[in-house]
C-alpha cells in the first residue's frame, strides 16, 4: 500500500492520515519533522483534548531548534491511521497546530519515501 502526500511552498511534507484513540478519530496532515527524534509524533494540545488522551509517560524535555528547552508530556495511548493500517504510537504533547511525525516512525513502518520535488508530492510505501 502506498500513502501520497505533498510538499508545501514552504517545503513542509505533509502526508494525510488519522489520529486515532479507540472510536476517536481525527483527520490531519502530518507535517514531516527530520530533526523530530525519541517519539513517533509530537500531537497538538487541541488534537489531545478532542481524542481524550491520558499522557501517563514520563515529562521530558526536549531542546528546539532555536535553542529553547521545554518540558512535553508523553504518552502512548494513541494510534495513527493510514487508510487500513493502525499504529500504536508513543507521542509527546506539543503546542503546534499540526501533528509532527518523526523519521524515525516513518522508518519503521515503510520501505520507500520518495519525495518528488518537482511535482511537489511524495509517495511512501508502506511495509
Amino acid at each position: 500500500m502506498s500513502i501520497e502526500g505533498r510538499i508545501t511552498q514552504d517545503g513542509n511534507i505533509l502526508i494525510p492520515g488519522f489520529l486515532c484513540k479507540q472510536d476517536l478519530k481525527i483527520q490531519t496532515n502530518f507535517v514531516l519533522d527530520t530533526g523530530f527524534v525519541g517519539y513517533d509524533v509530537a500531537i497538538p494540545y487541541d488534537a489531545k483534548e478532542k481524542l481524550q488522551l491520558k499522557p501517563t509517560g514520563p515529562t521530558v524535555k526536549y531542546k528546539l531548534a532555536v535553542g529553547v528547552e521545554y518540558p512535553f508530556l508523553t504518552g502512548n495511548d494513541a494510534n495513527v491511521c493510514f487508510e487500513n493500517y493502525v499504529y500504536n504510537i508513543s507521542y509527546i504533547i506539543i503546542n503546534t497546530p499540526y501533528p509532527l511525525l518523526s523519521v524515525t516512525f516513518l522508518k519503521n513502518i515503510s520501505k520507500i519515501l520518495l519525495v518528488d520535488f518537482v511535482n511537489e508530492r511524495t509517495i511512501i510505501l508502506l511495509n
